[in-house]
């Protein structure tokens, strides 16, 4: 920033940020008043002078840095020991069923930003920590404890409404590969593939009250 946003002699007095986008920048107040001078990269008292505010401000700002730093590194020396020795035990999160739990989605990449925390019920718990989780559409979600934190909010409605459910854009008919007509979305009680109910070789009419497992699945299903 300071390169480009600066006023060049060898540039006729403009800013390669000017050049560059035909206009000029708009920079933070606090140096504005310093980036309107011109500087000559060429010259040695420049640098000379440049060099010695950096001096300056190294000799007051690495000893405060410094000191912090070994003090962060002895309270991580302590804190290994602590844990290292025996007596440390972290914190154990106890649920039970029909807890409502705080559950931190998974993004499927790194520019997911649909992902995030939302509030479920637990439905059942697994001996392997996994949690069933119900939202208030009816949608069944598996997923580690770990990734759950207990939700402490009162009033909350663990009325079930299926028909709300809308099929996301990741969970599309495994057949026609469409999302459109939710509300004849049979999904798999085992990881959440949809199959529309006019898909299936022999076309069903409803969806079963009980859980559905689809034919991979059926197999293994608890």
């Amino acid at each position: 920033m300071g390169y480009m946003m600066s006023k060049h002699a060898s540039l006729s007095h403009f800013s390669p940020y000017f050049l560059l986008f035909g206009r000029h920048p708009i920079p933070p107040s606090s140096i504005a008043t310093q980036m309107e001078q011109v500087v000559d990269l060429d010259s040695p008292t420049t640098w000379a002078r440049v060099i010695a505010k950096m001096v300056a401000l190294y000799r007051r700002v690495m000893p405060m840095a410094m000191e912090n730093l070994s003090i962060a590194h002895h309270r991580n020396t302590l804190w290994y020991a602590h844990t290292q020795g025996g007596s440390y035990k972290p914190k154990e999160r106890q649920f039970d069923v029909g807890d409502f739990v705080y559950f931190q989605q998974q993004p499927n990449d790194t520019l997911d930003t649909s992902s995030g925390r939302t509030i479920l019920r637990i439905k059942a718990i697994r001996p392997s920590s996994v949690l069933e989780l119900q939202g208030a559409d009816g949608r069944i979600i598996r997923d580690h404890s770990k990734n759950c934190a207990p939700c402490h909010l009162l009033n909350l409605d663990p009325t079930i409404i299926t028909s709300t459910w809308i099929p996301p854009l990741d969970y599309p008919c495994q057949v026609c590969q469409r999302i459109d007509d939710a509300d004849q979305m049979l999904l798999c009680d085992n990881y959440n593939g949809g199959y529309h109910l006019f898909c299936f070789k022999r076309e069903l009419t409803r969806v079963p009250a009980n859980n559905w497992y689809c034919s991979s699945c059926s197999l293994t299903a608890p």
